[in-house]
This record gives C-alpha cells, sequence and structure tokens, in this order.
C-alpha cells in the first residue's frame, strides 16, 4: 500500500533534504495554475500565456519528474507524467504565442483535470 504524497513530503522534509522540498512546493505551484479555471489562468499569466505556462507549469512538472520520479508514489508519477504527456500533446491552436485566449481551448480541459 502506498503512503499519500503529504507522508512523503514529510519524510523529505525532516530528512533535511531541502532542495527536494523547494522543487516540491514549484510542482505544487505549477499544479495550482494548471488546475485553475481557463479565466484564472489568463488573469494569472501577465505576458505571453503560451511561453509562461510551459516555464511557470510544464516546466516544473517536466524537471519534478526528471530528478526526482524514484522519490514518488507510482500513481502520484503515473498522473504528472500525464501531464506532461498532455502538455507535449497541445495543438498549435491551443499553445500560441501570443495569444491571451489559449487557455479557452478546449484541449486545456484534460490538463485541468488531470492537475485536480
Amino acid at each position: 500500500m502506498e503512503h499519500p504524497i503529504s507522508t512523503y513530503f514529510w519524510g523529505l522534509y525532516s530528512a533535511g533534504e531541502l532542495r527536494l522540498v523547494q522543487q516540491f512546493c514549484e510542482l505544487c505551484k505549477a499544479l495550482d495554475l494548471l488546475a485553475c479555471s481557463a479565466k484564472d489562468q489568463e488573469a494569472r499569466i501577465p505576458d505571453c500565456a503560451a511561453c509562461e505556462v510551459r516555464s511557470l507549469a510544464f516546466g516544473p512538472v517536466q524537471q519534478f519528474i526528471h530528478n526526482y520520479s524514484d522519490a514518488l508514489p507510482s500513481s502520484f508519477e503515473k498522473h504528472l507524467q500525464c501531464i506532461a504527456e498532455l502538455g507535449n500533446g497541445l495543438s498549435e491552436a491551443a499553445i500560441r504565442c501570443g495569444d491571451r485566449r489559449i487557455f479557452f481551448n478546449p484541449e486545456w480541459e484534460p490538463v485541468r483535470r488531470e492537475a485536480r
């Protein structure tokens, strides 16, 4: 039986793995952004939505998977992998640079569901 993710987090914290704890917090911020409604996503990203969501959300997800997948429960890792795949699979219309309305594209709904 796998433990909840909070058990892993507190274990890392108590072991002094502060770099991992920091990346975990960045991952949580990224997931929070990806789980928001389209309106909230648009409001939270000030510049080019496509460029910013790549660096603020998908980047931390992929970096966490790359660096720390062994430290995660398999179910959590599976969800992160799915988010990364959904992000990589977005069409040009759903991730177009300079378009502030990309989050209203229906392709973003599966990303939001998985991030939640």
